[in-house]
């Protein structure tokens, strides 16, 4: 199954990759709703699919902002910082800072990855 991460007999490591855009799934919310589950091999329902997608929409999120905003990270207690903002495509104004913190949080996690799965 090529959806898995699994690591090759030379140490590297092989990952799938789902990319979307954010005006994709702003756009086109049940289509990338499949699109993911199809890349997770998850197969819901017709009546569960439907009943689950009011509840990816920022209306719904914006009603719980507590349960959406990322606790695992440092720059989540910024002044001012909101993980969802208003989901609006083309409204994106990230701001350096974030970006560059998010980047190596990235990395952080890439290395570790990689540590742990040459010393198994």
């Amino acid at each position: 199954n090529n959806n898995n991460n699994s690591n090759n007999n030379n140490g590297s490591c092989s990952v799938s990759l789902l990319v979307m855009t954010f005006e994709e799934m702003v756009n086109h919310l049940e289509a990338s709703v499949r699109r993911v589950a199809n890349f997770l091999n998850v197969t819901p329902t017709e009546e569960r699919l439907q009943e689950l997608l009011p509840t990816f929409t920022f209306a719904h999120m914006s009603k719980d902002l507590d349960r959406f905003q990322p606790k695992s990270v440092e720059w989540h207690t910024e002044r001012g910082f909101r993980f969802l903002r208003k989901g609006v495509v083309g409204d994106a104004r990230v701001s350096e800072k974030h970006y560059q913190q998010f980047q190596s949080l990235v990395a952080r996690r890439n290395f570790l990855e990689r540590i742990k799965s040459s010393s198994s």
